[in-house]
């Protein structure tokens, strides 16, 4: 597929994104066949413009569109509008967080139907700490370390893009599954490195609470989210002040449900389907076009 893109990389205007020149090339090769673009950012179009932007200059925000962004759209997608739909919830009155942790880890407050706030912003480099991903930072803390290390940006962002995250602070792994078997052996980075990713799914939780002014749901998704029973109840266990109560036989079993019967706060745990989306979205775009 790389290798194809090179090839037709002529036929799209120089400085394009890779995504372009793929469209320039299925059209190139699929002339008559229809080409539909569902981007993970556009679930988070609804986000309030004051919540995208960033402190920043403001001729960076109107000038080189330097905002969040968020990805994970149709994961998130997936998950919250199935959540509505297994809980019976008003679709106009809801307030919902997905958590989507794996490899690739994000977050969504989802209010009344739409995304008004995500954890990734202008890259899925920032939010909670991910596999190898450094999350949250003080941008300050680069120019800081390039001249500590006499290193370039390059190489400082190399540093953060290969070796931050889980990977770095546990010092075992970006998967956790393996980090949890090194804490089983007493390894106190690995311990470290769930610590602070719970920790960090906690924040944003909070944080959301807060901004939606209540919350009906969370929901887990992703290798962790849904295979996870340990980190599902010490993240949730931080709700029992507000009425949450876990079910810890269903917990233990990757039910769908897994909060009490009189929980005041339901708890859920999907596989998400991203491929339905994109193609349900395709189908929508395709039926407007005829």
């Amino acid at each position: 597929m790389l290798q194809a893109m090179e090839d037709y990389k002529d036929l799209a205007p120089a400085h394009n994104p890779p995504y372009l020149t793929a469209i320039y090339m299925f059209r190139e090769l699929l002339p008559h066949t229809p080409l539909v673009g569902v981007f993970e950012p556009g679930f988070h179009a609804t986000v309030p413009r004051y919540a995208k932007i960033y402190g920043t200059p403001y001729e960076w925000i109107e000038k080189y569109n330097v905002v969040q962004y968020g990805y994970h759209g149709a994961s998130h997608r997936y998950v919250t509008h199935k959540t509505v739909e297994v809980l019976g919830l008003p679709p106009d009155d809801h307030k919902i967080v997905t958590c989507h942790l794996g490899g690739s880890s994000s977050l969504c407050a989802f209010k009344n139907g739409l995304s008004i706030d995500t954890s990734m912003g202008f890259t899925p480099q920032s939010g909670l700490i991910q596999g190898t991903r450094v999350g949250d930072m003080d941008p300050f803390v680069l120019p800081y370390i390039m001249k500590r290390k006499g290193i370039t940006l390059e190489q400082s962002l190399k540093e953060l893009g290969s070796n931050a995250g889980l990977a770095g602070i546990s010092g075992v792994s970006a998967d956790m599954r393996d980090i949890n078997k090194a804490i089983e052996q007493g390894n106190k980075r690995a311990r470290l490195a769930r610590d602070k990713f719970i920790y960090d799914i906690k924040r944003y939780i909070g944080e959301y609470l807060v901004l939606m002014e209540g919350l009906d749901a969370v929901a887990f998704t992703g290798g962790i989210g849904q295979k996870d029973a340990d980190l599902r109840a010490r993240v949730l266990s931080s709700l029992s002040f507000l009425g949450f109560k876990i079910d810890k036989e269903k917990n233990e079993n990757h039910a769908l449900i897994v909060s009490a019967g009189d929980s005041k706060i339901k708890a859920l745990v999907m596989e998400t389907d991203e491929e339905i989306v994109v193609a349900r979205e395709t189908v929508k775009v395709i039926h407007k076009s005829l």
